[in-house]
């Protein structure tokens, strides 16, 4: 007998088509662009800080595998939520930095490089 929805993912495993959807809106992202060109990255780094409260409380799958994350990896059980929105504050910056670098705004960023010999080494 076949399962019509398909294989069930295993427990706190995303299913294998998850396409990784933002829950923002179009107009989200807008006002992110407008704040990081006119105002620059730390106001579009300030404005981050009640996005990802707002993904702590009303984005429940998100959330959860988050949840997940904390307790089997580093055996979190108490304080999930605050180490939660740093999280999603970490992870909302590095999409911020993305967006401002692909603008031209890499001049904003100090980049160092770790580790290059490795990879010469290896090449």
């Amino acid at each position: 007998m076949s399962n019509a929805s398909g294989p069930k993912p295993e427990a706190g495993r995303a299913p294998a088509d998850w396409q990784g959807k933002s829950l923002g809106t179009p107009l989200g992202h807008r006002i992110f662009i407008f704040v990081l060109r006119n105002f620059g990255l730390k106001a579009a780094y300030v404005l981050l800080w009640p996005v990802a409260l707002w993904y702590v409380f009303f984005a429940p799958a998100a959330c959860g595998a988050v949840r997940i994350y904390l307790k089997h990896l580093h055996g979190a059980e108490r304080g999930w939520r605050w180490k939660a929105y740093g999280i999603f504050r970490v992870f909302g910056k590095s999409l911020i930095d993305r967006v401002a670098v692909r603008s031209g705004l890499l001049h904003r960023f100090e980049l160092t490089q770790q580790g290059s010999e490795y990879v010469k080494e290896m090449v």
